[in-house]
């Protein structure tokens, strides 16, 4: 593994000076995932707060009289907590245009369902998350409306569908409840808002001076969360969530345990942990007997990733690695009491953390996995599931847009009322037409036009 990468040492438990000596003597940049585990991960499962910015100048600093290069060493500033990259065999490319892809259901209506995932404000709206810190609230909100406006622009303005924002939006309750207060006004009357939060909610953090909150705000703050001078203190997850729902404006359906059942005449429920837990297989049946479908939402937790889960610090100081655990269980409990009720039924299955992380079972027949948290999109369309993590923004800045599938159980061709003929298609229809079958591909490479042949046979 290190021979084929030597970053694949951030990957390693337990480091040793050969080992070290050997990827840095292959890749001299492998000393990079060698000052990462050290300082962010061993620092991180202590509860010590890491600023990895500060930690990089400081090197830099150190270096830059003994060596003159033109490649900054900040530009190898690591995003914090990465993944490790797929094999060939369990990630499939994607391209960055918009399509909609198409899955199988029992019925003949259809939604279309956008999702976006890992927003990250603090990394999106400024060069630097510490730039937050003492500017006006009105210019943190009007960065944000304009990249919600963007974000709006990818779709058609008169398409109404529903929305699923996939965690991560924010490190604190302040910027979550800004970026969800523009959303509901410029969103609000084309679709419903359904949210999960993920481990960054968690850190609650905040990155701005409290002098620039208006009165009610900080007080809010200063009596609840009781934060030190680094605006960072441990407090229980369920404490954190409440005040996410007590801040998001009452137009989001934010989900954490809980499971929204959209009915056939558009009318919605929601259910619980407890309730779902504690209801009869058969009176839950009888219940989704009227469904439309189903969305189960929440983080998700990662206490069965072998090493991105708490002790690796994904969730700072407010999840222990038993929590974490216990957590993910919690889940996975409700997800089998649903799939024992509502196994027929279209489920959309909305959690941060990727299936695997809290569940070792294989993907269900006709359900639909949203998912972020791994910065790696990636996505799976086999003929009875899907699986869509390909829309996460990640900690780089980039141009946001909406990505949407429909729920359709019949595998949808957008050729399929055209005439007989020799029809010019756009690129888009080329890619979607694929995407829509299962085929994968990365977009059409060669410049030329596109021509489809429509021909009906019976």
């Amino acid at each position: 593994m290190i021979e084929r990468d030597p970053m694949n040492l951030r990957y390693v438990p337990s480091l040793d000076k050969e080992l070290v000596k050997f990827a840095i003597e292959t890749n001299p940049l492998a000393i990079l995932a060698v000052i990462e585990f050290k300082i962010c991960h061993n620092a991180l499962v202590k509860g010590s707060i890491v600023f990895i910015k500060k930690t990089f100048e400081g090197l830099k600093k150190k270096f830059e009289n003994n060596f003159r290069t033109d490649y900054d060493i900040k530009k190898h500033e690591p995003v914090e907590l990465a993944m490790p990259v797929l094999d060939r065999e369990s990630k499939q490319m994607v391209s960055d245009t918009d399509r909609i892809s198409s899955l199988v259901n029992t019925t003949n209506s259809a939604e279309k369902i956008y999702y976006i995932t890992d927003i990250h404000l603090e990394h999106q709206i400024v060069n630097d998350p510490e730039d937050l810190e003492g500017m006006p609230l009105n210019k943190i909100r009007h960065r944000i409306n304009d990249k919600i406006v963007e974000m709006l622009s990818s779709v058609p303005k008169n398409d109404h569908a529903t929305l699923l924002i996939g965690g991560d939006v924010a490190d604190s309750v302040i910027l979550e409840k800004m970026f969800y207060e523009q959303l509901v006004s410029l969103y609000g009357n084309r679709g419903r808002i359904i949210a999960i939060l993920g481990n960054h909610e968690l850190w609650n953090s905040y990155p701005m001076r409290f002098e620039s909150l208006s009165k009610k705000i900080s007080s809010f703050i200063w009596d609840n969360f009781k934060l030190n001078s680094s605006y960072k203190y441990l407090r229980k997850i369920d404490k954190i969530i409440s005040n996410y729902r007590q801040f998001i404006p009452s137009q989001v359906i934010l989900l954490e345990n809980e499971l929204l059942i959209f009915y056939k005449d558009n009318d919605i429920d929601i259910m619980d942990e407890q309730t779902i837990l504690n209801t009869s297989i058969k009176k839950l049946s009888e219940k989704f007997s009227e469904a439309a479908f189903l969305v189960l939402g929440g983080i998700g937790f990662s206490g069965l990733n072998p090493f991105y889960n708490a002790k690796m610090g994904l969730y700072r100081n407010t999840v222990s690695p038993k929590e974490d655990i216990k957590r993910s269980r919690r889940f996975q409990a409700i997800y089998e009491k649903v799939l024992k009720s509502a196994a027929n039924l279209r489920v959309i299955v909305l959690t941060h953390n990727p299936m695997r992380d809290w569940s070792d079972d294989n993907y269900k027949e006709n359900w639909i996995y949203v998912s972020g948290h791994t910065h790696q999109n990636t996505f799976l369309l086999q003929r009875n599931f899907a699986v869509f993590s390909d829309n996460q923004i990640g900690y780089l800045k980039k141009t946001w847009s909406l990505k949407s599938f429909m729920t359709d159980f019949h595998r949808f061709d957008p050729f399929k009322n055209y005439p007989d003929g020799i029809w010019k298609i756009t690129r888009k229809q080329y890619v979607d037409f694929n995407r829509y079958q299962g085929i994968e591909m990365n977009g059409k490479g060669y410049p030329g036009d596109v021509y489809a042949l429509s021909i009906c046979l019976f």
